[in-house]
């Protein structure tokens, strides 16, 4: 067959896949077909790997080609394909000869003799502005997301745990406040008030303020709720204890109601239980993101006259017939540490339907700082706060992620859907967690995943690959050892304890044979049919 010059384009992305050298050929001597000039017994895929090695001027182990740009299988791309290709005017040959390469940027480009001498990397975003074929631009898009995807599976496969998982955008958000104008500014552009309270209407709530943790969140609202010493609250018997040590702070008495054996949040009917005349609040916590009955609950407050405090922190944007936990009560605060969905390393957040609570808590939290309240002389509240702030890059870091929350927490939702048809397969083994009926199952937000045993022990499940078992994690309120303190230190000299004035038979039924099964923070990409096999396996064998 005849010699021919064609003009040909080959494109090598970066590692990851972001960036492309788009080079042009000039006159380089192949014959026709297949597209290349082919040794004797040489593979086609080995011809285009020399050519390419050959051609600019790379080592031949600078070049990577990894399994997901080798040749098509059922749905996968062909980065080998030869494009159509037109004959132009002056009788040369034009084709996309496409080399699905990865090399780092930093490798040396020497082209040859006939190359286009003006190899550069472009982002992959400008594709558009250079002269190429339609062919040409699809493949390069198509590849670029292919290796961008599979890097992200191969940075999830190392650890898929890692937890949270902050992408670039927020180191260009943080590096934009601290080169601009806002950080010397009273209430640091929006994010003080703007973005605090974008939150609660996200909940459907008025009004959000950050606090400095989620507990310092509970200890703003019983300050600001009116709550006097000796008054009774009533809180879950299984909670994280920083739910109910504020309450010792402001010489509050706890006092511990059952919880739901199923899903481990406070038991309305043992509200009502303990109910007495000194009683002033109830504190609802939505325990591992399942919402607790917050209707009943409701009434229950509204009936007797006493406060309904929301805890959060485990449900960010988790839905009770359809409307947002956090949104019944008077007041509802969150945790936003370094594990919650919403993660800011370490900060909180209230919020509140009510605008006289929202000014008090405004002067509990941060008192004289905010531009329309420096004067008290006129308000009903003293302003003897505590200056309970959240950190700027905390309220940034907030700005940043409540975009993406919906994305953040879908891809939780996919693991736990994949998890729990895996495990439902194994029901001589576990028993998983039941999720209510008023609790909408495709918009809860997963924080944890707490399951129980049988016929299996926690000690064989940890040495499972893939699989993460823990411990329970929490104990009991009652018999935390929190109450063990020396008295002689404030506030244990206060002599406040929880008071357990009924039966906790929902508590016992709920701890036995409990364990933790962490959730993979991966994205719902991940779980191809391959993978949930890989999963499979892992936990039958």
């Amino acid at each position: 067959m005849a010699l021919r010059h064609f003009c040909t384009t080959t494109y090598i992305f970066n590692e990851e896949g972001d960036k492309c050298l788009l080079i042009h050929h000039k006159k380089l001597p192949f014959l026709l077909p297949p597209g290349g000039h082919i040794d004797e017994d040489e593979e086609y895929l080995e011809s285009s790997q020399r050519e390419v090695a050959e051609e600019l001027g790379f080592a031949k182990e600078d070049l990577f080609y990894p399994e997901y740009l080798q040749l098509k299988d059922n749905e996968r791309l062909q980065p080998w394909a030869i494009q159509e290709y037109t004959i132009v005017p002056d009788e040369h040959f034009h084709y996309d000869l496409v080399f699905g390469a990865i090399v780092k940027e930093s490798t040396p480009i020497k082209p040859n003799e006939g190359e286009s001498q003006n190899v550069r990397w472009i982002k992959i975003e400008d594709i558009d502005l250079f002269e190429t074929t339609d062919e040409c631009r699809d493949n390069i898009i198509k590849m670029s997301k292919k290796i961008r995807d599979a890097r992200e599976v191969e940075r999830v496969q190392q650890d898929l745990y890692i937890w949270p998982r902050y992408d670039i955008s927020l180191k260009k958000d943080l590096c934009r406040f601290v080169e601009g104008r806002d950080f010397g500014t009273w209430n640091l552009g929006d994010l003080y008030e703007g973005v605090p309270c974008s939150f609660a209407q996200k909940m459907g709530v008025d009004y959000g303020i950050f606090t400095s943790t989620g507990t310092a969140g509970l200890h703003a609202i019983l300050m600001a709720l009116g709550l006097k010493p000796g008054d009774e609250v009533i809180v879950p018997s299984m909670t994280f204890v920083r739910a109910v040590t504020p309450l010792n702070h402001l010489s509050l008495q706890p006092v511990i109601a059952d919880i739901d054996p199923s899903t481990g949040n406070i038991d309305p009917i043992s509200i009502e239980a303990n109910i007495t005349l000194k009683t002033k609040a109830v504190i609802v916590v939505h325990m591992w993101g399942v919402p607790a009955d917050c209707e009943r609950i409701s009434e229950i407050c509204k009936k007797h006259d006493i406060r309904m405090i929301e805890d959060f922190s485990h449900a960010h944007f988790s839905m009770y017939k359809n409307q947002f936990v956090g949104s019944f009560g008077d007041a509802a605060f969150a945790s936003l540490q370094r594990k919650k969905n919403v993660s800011v390393g370490e900060g909180g957040i209230i919020v509140t339907k009510d605008k006289k609570t929202y000014g008090r808590l405004q002067h509990i939290t941060s008192p004289g700082s905010f531009m329309d309240q420096s004067n008290y002389s006129d308000i009903d509240f003293s302003g003897y706060g505590l200056n309970m702030r959240i950190n700027p890059f905390g309220a940034l870091t907030v700005k940043n992620l409540l975009p993406k929350i919906d994305a953040i927490l879908e891809d939780k939702r996919v693991a736990i859907e994949k998890l729990t048809t895996i495990l439902a397969k194994h029901s001589d083994k576990f028993e998983l967690v039941e999720i209510p009926d008023y609790a909408d199952k495709s918009a809860l937000s997963w924080y944890s995943y707490k399951l129980k045993l049988k016929n299996t022990t926690l000690a064989e499940l940890k040495t499972k690959k893939l699989w993460k078992f823990s411990d329970f994690g929490y104990p009991p309120i009652a018999s935390h050892c929190y109450w063990e303190k020396d008295t002689n230190y404030f506030p244990f000299c206060l002599g406040i304890k929880p008071e357990v004035r009924t039966k906790l038979p929902g508590q016992e039924a709920y701890l036995k044979n409990r364990v933790t099964l962490n959730i993979p923070t991966v994205p719902a990409s991940y779980w191809t049919d391959k993978v949930v096999a890989k999963w499979e396996d892992a936990l039958a064998n």
